[in-house]
């Protein structure tokens, strides 16, 4: 299920550690496990979930019960930080290896290399407000930061973006994830309206107050395991396995540009409502991976973007995602007194 990796390597802060966690020392990742739990060189923890097993949300828990062990026993770690002398010898596993493998020993490495330095990674916290400020406004904390997602890649890049949420179709046995896809024809009416010095705070609100109702809806229909996405991709594969040339539609550029096939350009996912969090690579050269977890009075965001691409960074999202959150507290705390 896991395996536990120490790394030479001394991350000095959050981000760096996602980095390394990401792009670092392939020599001590086990990528037939489903968990690698990674601890740094200077105590800082990091760690891998290929999640094909199960949902990333299980790995998430799993961290959190060990940050909340440790959070209760507080006293005795900081009293007890000398090297213990009781402790068994590890002994090394020596492995037989054939010709194949050296082979590939001798393959792997530079490609690796090419690849794992093509992604930037960066973890941020808001601190201006969290879940409860939210909910004060009776909105529900996803949503809110679903809006300010998609009306921060418009500032930045002056068009909407399809955009990929995860949704858990876990009351089903076996039930896994669904795609909501939040760029909805009201996102981006309520969006356009936003920057329109033009419309009035009590349009831009009601506008809001539809974009947030719609998304609402598309995630109960996606938890209800009644979204596109998955029976697409059923359909896909099964075509595939019988031999049978996919339908036209997988082709059209509208699918590609819609967010089939892997092409959303806004790739996201509520990591829950805990200090802990992951992040993913964009599933574009030119699109973003957004994580966020959402907590009491902060919320935690990683981006992700491909060096490759010449339109994104970082940074500005981060500064356009906190104004606009900054934006929609402003706008309903103002204009509305809304129950979504």
């Amino acid at each position: 299920m896991f395996v536990l990796c120490l790394d030479d390597a001394m991350p000095q802060s959050n981000s760096e550690a996602l980095h390394f966690s990401l792009t670092g020392d392939y020599s001590c990742r086990w990528p037939d496990k489903s968990m690698n739990i990674i601890i740094y060189k200077n105590g800082i923890p990091g760690g891998i979930c290929d999640h094909s097993a199960f949902d990333g949300i299980v790995s998430m828990l799993a961290t959190f019960f060990v940050d909340f062990a440790l959070r209760e026993d507080i006293d005795y770690w900081e009293s007890n930080t000398d090297i213990r002398e009781d402790l068994e010898e590890p002994i090394e596993i020596e492995f037989t290896v054939d010709e194949y493998i050296m082979d590939e020993m001798k393959r792997v490495p530079p490609l690796l290399d090419s690849i794992k330095n093509q992604f930037m990674i960066e973890k941020e916290e808001f601190k201006d407000f969290g879940k409860e400020a939210i909910q004060s406004l009776k909105i529900h904390p996803d949503t809110f930061v679903q809006m300010a997602i998609q009306l921060s890649y418009y500032k930045l890049h002056s068009r909407p973006a399809p955009c990929y949420e995860t949704a858990s179709t876990r009351m089903f046995y076996n039930g896994r994830t669904e795609t909501v896809r939040t760029c909805t024809t009201e996102v981006v009416t309520w969006i356009r309206a936003m920057l329109d010095s033009s419309v009035n705070d009590k349009q831009k609100t009601k506008l809001l107050l539809e974009a947030i109702k719609k998304h609402n809806e598309l995630m109960e229909l996606a938890k209800r395991n009644e979204g596109c996405d998955r029976h697409l991709f059923g359909l896909a594969c099964a075509a595939f396995e019988e031999g049978i040339d996919s339908h036209h539609m997988f082709k059209d550029p509208l699918y590609t540009k819609s967010g089939g096939g892997g092409n959303f350009i806004l790739s996201t996912s509520l990591s829950g409502y805990l200090p802990i969090i992951g992040g993913v690579a964009p599933m574009c050269d030119d699109g973003y991976g957004v994580f966020y977890s959402i907590c009491p009075k902060s919320i935690f965001v990683t981006i992700s973007i491909s060096r490759k691409s010449f339109e994104t960074s970082t940074i500005k999202f981060y500064h356009t995602l906190f104004e606009s959150l900054n934006n929609i507290r402003c706008l309903l705390e103002s204009h509305s007194n809304p129950k979504l």
